[in-house]
């Protein structure tokens, strides 16, 4: 009985530990309690919410792609300049070498230097720059398309102080901080095993370098460091790839909804269902009241007989067809025929026709063709009683 009593005891607490683990850890939790609020989130966001959050900045996008493409482009292009950028620098190194005895070193001169220096450093650098800003805003582009905001400027308290139990669930046993642990060790990983196999392929020149030039050994460096880089990109673009679709998966499972919450969506966009019900009532109730305001005016009402009634008006100076201003079954057929027999309208048992006008012909419409003669019978009947009555 003891024991069925922790047994129980553990599962309210919201565990499924024996009496043993009990015992051995008594001060056990639930790590389901950190993703608590998180149940009952398995609608796919709709999307009003995802709109939302783009304009608030929230939008799926991986890092990694930006990195990996700036630092590529920053390597092309810096390989095609580099002729250019040594040649620069040895052309400055020249000049101040050559006129050092004649430089004048004061306080105004050293600024007027620095700023040279400067200019000349901006000189050689900007295509590496210009490229780099491009590429780095052309890969966000790419992944969101144009977005300008500054929501995510803005200070915002739930990420100044977070909630405890989101921030444990993040930084603890949270998937996200699982896939980027995952991926940093992989990348330290396996760049260096690729920085390892490049430096073994190229080591009988590099241990050669003591006795080449110097221009030949910045120059074997240069290739190192270039096969270097190409191996370790292609290795980040795969990296990149793998985290932005995993950026996607992460940024639609974070913007799921309640049931509850896309009711109440739905009732915002389109309406309360009750007060759409409401309106639809009342303008039954309007379209009743004009029906019953036309049927004085009827030609004749075909009856089923005591089913159906539908009220048949023909102008042939306005009218194309015959048209069906009243329509009604069960008590509302009563109603029709008890106004027509007020006003002193003919009625008119066709049980077929009936029927045939209630299924197949709306409110306001006009008979359609296939019962063009069947109408026309009823109307021509009724148009011989009236010229014997008259």
């Amino acid at each position: 009985m003891k024991r069925k009593g922790k047994e129980e005891r553990g599962k309210a607490q919201g565990n499924n530990l024996s009496p043993f683990h009990l015992r051995l850890f008594p001060y056990s939790f639930d790590l389901q309690l950190f993703a608590a609020e998180d149940e009952g989130r398995t609608e796919a966001p709709s999307g009003k919410k995802i709109a939302t959050a783009r304009g608030k900045g929230q939008v799926a996008k991986s890092a990694e792609i930006t990195t990996v493409l700036t630092l590529f482009a920053g390597v092309l292009v810096l390989t095609y300049i580099l002729p250019r950028i040594v040649g620069y620098q040895i052309r400055h190194m020249k000049y101040f070498l050559e006129n050092l005895s004649t430089l004048e070193l004061s306080e105004s001169t050293l600024i007027l230097h620095l700023v040279e220096i400067v200019l000349h450093l901006l000189a050689v650098l900007w295509p590496i720059m210009l490229v780099e800003i491009v590429v780095s805003i052309g890969s966000n582009v790419a992944q969101v398309g144009w977005l300008f905001t500054w929501e995510p400027l803005k200070p915002q308290w739930n990420k100044i102080f977070p909630d405890p139990k989101k921030l444990i669930d993040r930084m603890v046993i949270g998937k996200t901080m699982l896939f980027n642990l995952t991926k940093s060790v992989l990348k330290v990983g396996v760049i260096g095993i690729i920085a390892w196999y490049t430096i073994i392929d190229f080591l009988p020149e590099l241990l050669a370098t003591w006795g080449m030039q110097p221009y030949k050994t910045v120059q074997l460096i240069g290739e190192v460091a270039f096969e270097l880089v190409k191996k370790i990109c292609i290795f980040l673009i795969l990296i990149a790839i793998g985290d932005y679709f995993y950026n996607r998966y992460q940024h639609t499972e974070s913007l799921k909804m309640k049931k509850e919450e896309v009711k109440d969506e739905s009732k915002q966009s389109e309406g309360d269902p009750l007060v759409k019900q409401a309106q639809r009532r009342k303008m039954m109730t309007m379209s009743r009241r004009r029906m019953m305001k036309e049927i004085p005016t009827a030609d004749v009402i075909i009856t089923n007989p005591t089913h159906l009634s539908i009220g048949i008006k023909y102008d042939q100076g306005s009218m194309a067809a015959p048209t069906v201003i009243a329509k009604g079954e069960g008590f509302m057929a009563l109603k029709i025929r008890q106004i027509a027999t007020e006003h002193g309208v003919p009625i008119i048992e066709n049980k077929p026709l009936a029927q045939a006008l209630y299924r197949g012909v709306e409110l306001g419409s006009e008979v359609p063709p296939d019962l063009f003669r069947a109408v026309a019978e009823v109307l021509a009947h009724v148009y011989r009683l009236r010229r014997k009555a008259s």
